[in-house]
């Protein structure tokens, strides 16, 4: 893993990104991946700085929600994606050795595509399918710090309220996110632990960013909140591929 060297402009993105995870409920990893690998991390250190802030946004929504988790559906399903976890790493082990041009634009080609799954919300296999959503979902993980949304469209796809589907994905990431760091950290052993304390440093910024995303989410419109996400995420997809 590298050292950062742009300490402001990767606490920004991570700012907006938790902004944006908290105002869709999802997305951290597709909106901040593209820019921190612009702003120079290695493609396992912009991983890793993304999966630390999602657990600990994911732990204070797990808090809040407590009673809301159903703790046997939530080891099903990260049963799962753990499943998919290792293979992921795999993926990313073998991307990062491509060079970063080659890196990015496998990036950019992972974000058109899981935008357009979502937009679409018509993959029958991944909304009806546990096995298929979860360990896409682990592997999307594990690869590109992406398994939000796979895990999203089977949640949708189930007749839950907004506080479950919240309380639910908030478990999974509970569960599935520390190891998922153990074994990024032993993949990429080289500067595991100052990376570990650097996206630790990150964290309140990411918090900060996440409250300012619930302000957000209740002044303007879901679907037009919604509409101006995957304009976005579009364009730094198109962006990284090109």
């Amino acid at each position: 893993m590298d050292y950062v060297s742009e300490p402001l402009l990767i606490a920004a993105i991570l700012f907006a990104a938790a902004a944006l995870q908290s105002a869709i409920g999802f997305a951290i990893g597709m909106f901040a991946i593209p820019l921190l690998l612009w702003a120079g991390c290695s493609l396992p250190t912009a991983v890793a700085l993304v999966l630390i802030s999602s657990l600990v946004q994911s732990l204070v929504g797990a808090l809040r929600l407590r009673t809301e988790i159903r703790w046997q559906e939530a080891i099903s399903a990260t049963g799962y994606r753990l499943l998919g976890l290792p293979f992921g790493l795999a993926a990313l082990a073998l991307a990062d050795s491509l060079g970063t041009e080659l890196v990015r634009q496998v990036v950019g080609m992972a974000i058109l595509g899981l935008v357009a799954l979502q937009w679409s919300q018509r993959s029958t296999m991944v909304a009806e399918s546990k096995p298929a959503a979860f360990f896409s979902s682990g592997y999307l993980l594990g690869m590109l710090g992406m398994g939000g949304p796979t895990m999203a469209l089977w949640v949708l796809a189930r007749d839950w309220q907004a506080s479950r589907m919240r309380a639910f994905m908030f478990a999974v990431n509970l569960l599935t996110l520390p190891v998922n760091l153990v074994l990024l950290g032993l993949t990429f052993s080289g500067d595991s632990l100052r990376t570990l304390s650097l996206g630790l440093t990150f964290c309140p910024v990411a918090m900060v960013g996440a409250a300012a995303g619930l302000r957000l989410a209740g002044w303007l419109p879901r679907g037009r909140l919604r509409l101006a996400a995957y304009s976005v995420l579009g364009v730094l997809g198109i962006t990284a591929a090109l």
